[in-house]
């Protein structure tokens, strides 16, 4: 799995840094509705913890299940996370700073963030198998096993989306409360 979370992270930071430059170049031109426009005109969308690890978990299962696409919808759908959490890094940091962007996002990132970049390297993984299988390079590949292997990962995507999806609901509005 080292490789194609390796693979996921390297290009989930390059999307990143490209969205984080896009967002504080268009923050200084004209702000999108991503972030307003200053920390006083923040006002928190209020989502559930089971609202956000559904979203969360849709994103995770198409990331994974971009195999299908032989890996473009992989790719699609990291580049799409990572060109929008950079944006919205970019200009929250215009609008509230650092310390308030970082307060934002770091506590549910910390678990959203490894479980998005697990579920797009199982993307990277099963097309990576079902190409070497469908070539016929890997003629004694135990499908079987693979599949038990995944199943053990989802369950970790799960659990970190889980814990991401409660900080966000209950613990980030009332941390941004504190700071503001």
């Amino acid at each position: 799995m080292a490789p194609y979370l390796g693979l996921s992270t390297v290009m989930f930071v390059f999307l990143i840094v490209l969205g984080v430059a896009i967002g504080f170049e268009n923050a200084s031109a004209s702000p999108l509705p991503v972030a307003p426009s200053s920390a006083g005109d923040f006002e928190a969308i209020e989502l559930s913890a089971l609202e956000l690890f559904f979203h969360n978990g849709l994103v995770s299962l198409r990331e994974m299940g971009g195999f299908l696409t032989i890996g473009v919808g992989t790719v699609y759908v990291l580049s799409i996370n990572g060109l929008t959490v950079g944006a919205v890094l970019g200009e929250a940091t215009m609008a509230f700073g650092p310390v308030m962007t970082v307060a934002l996002i770091a506590p549910h990132g910390v678990f959203e963030i490894p479980a998005v970049l697990l579920a797009t390297g199982l993307g990277f993984r099963w097309t990576h198998v079902i190409w070497a299988v469908g070539s016929g390079k890997r003629r004694r590949y135990s499908v079987l096993r693979h599949v038990l292997d995944t199943i053990g990962w989802l369950a970790i995507v799960a659990a970190l989306l889980a814990i991401a999806a409660f900080v966000e609901a209950e613990l980030t509005v009332p941390l941004a409360g504190m700071l503001a």
